[in-house]
Formats: structure tokens, sequence, C-alpha cells
């Protein structure tokens, strides 16, 4: 295997993929979608295959750091499954988008343990106020925007999918550091 950057651009246990293996994982990524338009799969099945064809070309330990920072499934909703978007934004190293930062780890663990009854799942925190972004079944599953001090839902703000949740928060980052 060719030498290639692993997580957080130094050398490691984990497995680096070279420019060969990225290829065959995208060829295989191109394939699995087809095979979704083909036969109308849905996104989740999609996006479980994805991480599986990966993790087989990884020999999982890239996919496995990076779950090691979310939720362990012990402890999410039956109704929830981080979405594909999440891993790369875990992999990319996006986590602090000022005044955003997107929970992981032991904060992951606590905010989810003091919101466990409520049935949502804590994403992201803003550090210059009470504001917690989280996926709600009340929400149909999506990202919505929790106030913690009025302790409920700003129904205005619900985000399709991860994307349109960062594509708001880096507007907040230039608007922060303006």
């Amino acid at each position: 295997m060719a030498q290639s950057e692993t997580l957080g651009g130094h050398n490691s246990n984990k497995k680096a993929c070279s420019a060969g293996c990225m290829r065959q994982i995208a060829h295989l990524v191109a394939e699995w979608f087809w095979l979704v338009g083909q036969f109308a799969v849905d996104t989740r099945t999609a996006e479980r295959g994805i991480r599986k064809l990966i993790s087989q070309h990884l020999g999982g330990s890239v996919i496995l750091y990076m779950e090691e920072q979310l939720l362990p499934t012990s402890v999410t909703p039956e109704w929830f499954e981080y979405p594909e978007s999440v891993l790369v934004l875990l992999k990319l190293g996006l986590l602090n988008i000022k005044p955003w930062k997107v929970l992981t780890g032991e904060q992951l663990l606590a905010y989810n343990s003091r919101y466990a009854q409520k049935q949502i799942v804590p994403f992201a925190i803003r550090l210059d106020n009470d504001d917690i972004v989280c996926w709600s079944l009340k929400h149909d599953k999506k990202l919505v925007l929790w106030d913690e001090t009025e302790m409920g839902f700003k129904s205005d703000e619900v985000y399709k999918d991860v994307w349109a949740w960062l594509t708001v928060a880096t507007q907040d980052m230039i608007d922060f550091h303006s």
C-alpha cells in the first residue's frame, strides 16, 4: 500500500488508503448509487451500504475511529442512525465552526444523557448562547434548533440534513468573526 495521510495528518496504527484504494472505493460507491437509482433503495439503506463498502476496504479502522467519537448504538434511540454526512464532517475535522461546536466523545454522552427523555439526539452546541442542534423524532428525524433556556424547539429552525445546517453554521461563523 502506498504511503498516504492518515487521520490527524500523522502516521499511526490506523490503516491509510492509497490512491488506488480510493479509486476502488469511488467506483464501488458509484456502482452502489446506480443500484439505488435502479431499484429505488432508500437513502438510509444506501448509507449503510456505503459505510460497509468503505469499512471493508479500509479494514474498518477509519470508520471505527470516527464512530468512537459518536454515540454508541446502545444509547441512541431505536429510531436514530447517524447519516454518512456526520462521518464526513468528522473525517474532515469540521468540528469547531465557531460559534458552533460539533459534540463528540464524553461531551456528547453528557448532553445525550441530559436529554434522553426528550426524543432528541444532540449534534452541536452554539458556544455564545444556549442553542443546541439535534435530531428530533417529533420533527421527522430532521435536525432542529433546541433552545436550552426555554427547554423547547425553535420551530422556525428545522434543517433537512447536516449539509443544510452546515450552510447556516458557516454563515454564523462569518458573522461571529466579522
